[in-house]
């Protein structure tokens, strides 16, 4: 199924792009991007707290990272690709089974209407 066909062929409330502007349809500008260029934000920052059950919705905050959505220390790892937040991902672990890769990205999202797992 190609892209543009899931879009049409499913229902959306809404899509709230948070991807590179390299990405954007018909170059619109992300939100995001726009509410950096119009300095609403403490830091150029948004961060994600994913919900623990169907009764945790999770949470988005812009700005900044709340520290009460999290215990320990966060790491950072480089962004991959300037299009998707791709990260680079070196293998993969299922219990005590490990695949090794080699030149293989993973996309970072909250919410997307295809999974991929490129190389």
């Amino acid at each position: 199924m190609s892209v543009t066909h899931c879009f049409f062929s499913n229902r959306f409330d809404g899509i709230f792009g948070l991807a590179y502007d390299t990405i954007s349809v018909n170059g619109i500008v992300p939100p995001f991007y726009n509410m950096i260029h119009q300095n609403i934000l403490d830091e150029p920052i948004v961060s994600f707290r994913l919900g623990s059950d169907e009764d945790d919705g999770g949470e988005a905050t812009f700005g900044g990272i709340n520290p009460s959505s999290y215990r320990g220390d966060i790491t950072y790892i480089p962004v991959r690709k300037n299009a998707y937040w791709e990260v680079a991902l070196d293998k993969i672990t299922f219990g005590s089974d490990e695949l090794e890769l080699e030149n293989t990205g993973a996309a970072i999202d909250t919410g997307n209407s295809h999974n991929l797992l490129g190389v």
